[in-house]
């Protein structure tokens, strides 16, 4: 009997847990399995909480299609919030516009945006704190990853393909980005193997 998936983020669990040492995710500079990344995710989800992100917040985000930006998603899903992603070459008042428009304060990006009344969160920063060796637990009952929708092709989820192009989907609305030269994407590949 297959196993039912209710989240990606139950996805990249249970996959930690029966592939550790696979490949999850890589870009450029970094590799890293499973495990690896399960164990991120979750550091990254008990930084995030500490920095503010509560259960239903909208978390904008934005950077380059890299490891440590799919950290920041799943570590915003797995912390209780949903994601609203943004691709790296939007300015900052158009920021501010959408912000504005899925009704948040919560900003997760390489570089602050511009505004006082905006928590930025440091995507470096989070990075580096989550590489370290210490185990950690995110508060329970926070997994909201239901609320970004990524690929659904039928009942029983096999594998998801997560892919970030110009089209970021999120639960409010469908953002549309303008074009860039060359088209670069990042996919990840999760479910039950």
């Amino acid at each position: 009997m297959e196993e039912q998936i209710s989240s990606i983020v139950e996805a990249l669990k249970i996959n930690a847990e029966k592939t550790p040492d696979k490949l999850c995710v890589g870009d450029k500079k970094n590799q890293v399995t499973y495990k690896e990344f399960w164990n991120m995710v979750k550091k990254a989800a008990v930084y995030l909480q500490e920095k503010g992100v509560q259960k239903g917040d909208m978390v904008v985000i934005r950077g380059a299609q890299k490891v440590e930006f799919l950290l920041g998603v799943f570590g915003v899903q797995l912390a209780g919030g949903a994601v609203c992603p943004l691709e790296k070459a939007i300015k900052d008042d158009r920021i501010m516009e959408i912000m504005n428009f899925v009704d948040s304060n919560i900003y997760l990006a390489e570089k602050p945006v511009k505004n006082t009344t905006v928590n930025n969160i440091s995507l470096k920063e989070m990075f580096k704190v989550v590489q370290n060796n210490e185990a950690v637990t995110p508060n329970e009952n926070t997994d909201n990853s239901e609320n970004v929708v990524l690929n659904e092709s039928s009942d029983s989820i096999e594998a998801v393909n997560l892919v970030y192009r110009l089209v970021m989907i999120c639960p409010k609305f469908c953002l549309l980005q303008g074009q860039q030269e060359s088209q670069k994407e990042l996919k990840l590949h999760l479910g039950v193997m």
